[in-house]
């Protein structure tokens, strides 16, 4: 009596897992550029709500707002007068991504109104913050008057 087996053998199944597992590593390794843009435009697109929730507080809350950014800290924050922190973000736990400035720390304030105060501010002119990683960079520029515009 003939008997027909069926499956696989042990052989054919560590062939297939080994071209499976060469086949994805080689997947991710081409996939690495496409992470580290997205991180750093989503990186960036944090570092504007971010901006925009601070300006929003300031008018809501009806009293001047400080948005404090740290670039040795590779972090942003919003908050009140009276030292209550709004939110905060750290981008390299985040997105893992770095933060460069012309400055080490900025600090903008927005008054009641939602307009920006140039006599608390800690810059008088323009201020580039950078975002990086893994040789993809995103940028935007902070104006004194509080707008945050993207390059």
């Amino acid at each position: 009596m003939n008997k027909s087996q069926r499956g696989f053998t042990i052989l054919e199944l560590l062939i297939a897992l080994s071209l499976g597992t060469l086949l994805t590593s080689i997947g991710a390794n081409s996939m690495g550029p496409v992470w580290a843009r997205t991180s750093v435009s989503s990186a960036r697109n944090t570092f504007m709500s971010l901006h925009a929730r601070g300006r929003a507080e300031a008018i809501e809350r009806g009293q001047t707002v400080r948005f404090v950014i740290s670039a040795t800290g590779d972090s942003a924050y919003v908050m009140t007068p009276d030292s209550t922190l709004v939110e905060s973000i750290n981008f390299m736990d985040k997105f893992h991504v770095d933060i460069a400035a012309t400055q080490n720390t900025v600090t903008l304030c927005w008054t009641a109104r939602g307009y920006a105060d140039s006599d608390c501010n800690s810059f008088s002119s323009s201020v580039e913050v950078e975002f990086a990683r893994s040789g993809s960079t995103s940028g935007l520029d902070l104006w004194p008057l509080g707008k945050a515009v993207p390059n």
